[in-house]
């Protein structure tokens, strides 16, 4: 085993959610969409994914197994590595997570959730991080 002194930048390639403007409209058919009220025990509870239909033109990057979901909003930022169900089915999240994929296969994705889960000052990385995506400015301590 090497020992790497590499950022999550350099690690992962992050997708930008699709932002629901509204509510999300339950249909019968369509994409499973994510939400953090479907995390339990830093898992998918499957029996409350709703599935909507999408119409929109703007390309979403379905989620594959492995993929990093950091919950950001709330008291708790969580990871958690995502696990499908069902191959076939097509998943995304909600904008209220950060989506992440390894771009290497040497990386085991539960030991990066782990250390993302218990170092605070990575969580503060990707908060700040987050934030200055979108313009804000952020001043740290």
């Amino acid at each position: 085993m090497t020992k790497r002194n590499e950022s999550l930048k350099q690690l992962t390639k992050r997708f930008m959610p699709y932002n629901f403007r509204t509510r999300i409209a339950e249909t019968e058919w369509g994409l499973k969409v994510i939400q953090p009220k479907d995390i339990q025990n830093e898992q998918v509870d499957w029996n409350g994914v709703v599935t909507t239909e999408f119409a929109s033109k703007k390309h979403i990057e379905h989620l594959q197994d492995g993929d990093l979901l950091i919950i950001s909003k709330g008291l708790k930022p969580q990871t958690i590595v995502f696990k499908a169900r069902c191959h076939e089915e097509k998943v995304i999240c909600s904008s209220m997570f950060h989506h992440y994929r390894l771009n290497r296969d040497d990386v085991n994705p539960y030991y990066l959730a782990f250390v993302l889960n218990h170092n605070s000052r990575i969580k503060n990385q990707i908060e700040v991080g987050a934030k200055a995506s979108i313009g804000v400015k952020v001043y740290s301590r």
